[in-house]
């Protein structure tokens, strides 16, 4: 499953033109683009604002390769978010980014919207630097409740952090 679409359900919120055989294409800055492909997370994240403590939650070592896969414009990135390329730097949108969860269903008056923006930037074909946001907001007389039950988080909270992936080989299909 990829791990945006997971993303939104880590604090228990689901309750709530030229490609050449390299896989590499030439951009309109004649720059190369990511290598087509498997792409891991390395290293450790940095959080430069983490009040939503994902860093707690968030398990980068043992997420399964994310599969880039290049398009005229630039790349998709588990088939989950739309990625447009300007020279070496990314950014990112998909229909996971950002979502609005009405509580009524668990019998609470509160709406909680999730928001994130992805970005980030190509060191070379082959790494990159991927750069996170996410804030939670609650509107509602029950938000109070909401906080309780969510334990980790105190909304509103927002978290940016950023790591590296590295290609790490070619797709199995």
């Amino acid at each position: 499953m990829s791990f945006f679409k997971v993303l939104p359900f880590l604090f228990g919120i689901a309750c709530i033109d030229n490609i050449d055989k390299a896989g590499k294409r030439d951009v309109s800055t004649g720059s190369d683009s990511p290598t087509q492909g498997n792409w891991q997370f390395t290293g450790e994240a940095s959080w430069s604002v983490d009040t939503c403590n994902m860093a707690e939650q968030m398990d980068f070592d043992s997420a399964d390769p994310m599969v880039l896969s290049l398009t005229d414009s630039g790349f998709t990135i588990d088939e989950a978010l739309d990625c447009t390329m300007s020279g070496s730097d990314f950014t990112c949108t998909g229909d996971d980014l950002n979502v609005s969860s009405d509580m009524s269903e668990n019998g609470m008056d509160a709406i909680l919207d999730m928001n994130q923006q992805i970005s980030g930037r190509f060191d070379n074909s082959t790494s990159m630097l991927f750069v996170a946001s996410l804030a939670y907001v609650c509107e509602g007389p029950d938000c109070d409740a909401l906080n309780q039950m969510m334990e980790e988080l105190v909304f509103p909270c927002e978290s940016l952090w950023s790591i590296n992936l590295e290609y790490v080989g070619e797709t199995d299909d």
